[in-house]
């Protein structure tokens, strides 16, 4: 077991948000998933993940924020969250479907992990280059993946619990979110954790439209409320 796999059971009693803690299946799917897990054209993923590693949106948003897409059949139904505000491993989660995403977020939130194996997720994960085994080290260089701070990709896929690689349209799926993202958080200047937002953005898979939605509960519990004058009550808890 690597120092990746220890640090992602150690931190399983602290985070429940990420694939990070499927005990079992875990070590399996860390063996599918060697860095980079990319294995089209480096240009096109080059600058993208750089862009994401420099932007690194998980130190603004919490995987409270979902994010979602329109103008690609791919992306239609699929819902993506960000890793590592709340100290875990950090990363870009992509749920083919909202069904995928709502079934792990209760399983997650119950604690049961039979549950949890049975759901589905595209997993990008940033990973530093001293956690990476040397053939890993090679090959994300070899691909120009080393991005700022010597951080690199590793791309997954669990398939109902069963880990195995990305497809090439699920890698380009990836890389389109990736895209998204990155120019979402980039171009709005509200509070996502607090605020929904929307933009088009360009990506490999062409214009889509890219939005947010923060928690309800997250935003109820962190918002200040507001009178009839729409003035914030600080009074009120």
């Amino acid at each position: 077991m690597n120092r990746s796999q220890r640090r992602a059971l150690q931190d399983l009693p602290r985070s429940l948000s990420t694939w990070e803690v499927l005990e079992a299946p875990m070590p399996a799917a860390l063996a599918v998933g060697q860095a980079p897990g990319i294995d089209g054209p480096p240009a096109l993923w080059s600058l993208a993940f750089r862009q994401l590693v420099k932007s690194s949106p998980w130190e603004m948003l919490s995987d409270a924020v979902t994010f979602r897409f329109k103008g690609s059949p791919a992306l239609e139904t699929a819902v993506a969250v960000l890793l590592g505000k709340a100290g875990e491993q950090r990363g870009v989660i992509l749920y083919p479907r909202e069904q995928d995403h709502l079934s792990f977020k209760e399983a997650a939130m119950s604690e049961d992990v039979a549950a949890i194996s049975e759901c589905s997720a595209v997993s990008l994960y940033i990973d530093p280059l001293e956690e990476l085994h040397a053939s890993e080290v090679q090959a994300c260089s070899e691909a120009g993946l080393i991005g700022p701070e010597g951080l690199c990709p590793r791309l997954l896929v669990l398939d109902q619990g069963r880990p195995r690689a990305a497809t090439p349209e699920e890698q380009l799926s990836m890389l389109a979110v990736v895209e998204a993202i990155t120019s979402l958080c980039y171009g709005v200047r509200v509070d996502l954790e607090l605020q929904p937002a929307a933009m088009h953005a360009k990506t490999k898979l062409g214009i889509i439209e890219v939005s947010s939605s923060p928690d309800p509960l997250y935003t109820r519990h962190t918002a200040p409320s507001q009178d009839s004058s729409g003035q914030s009550d600080p009074e009120t808890p």
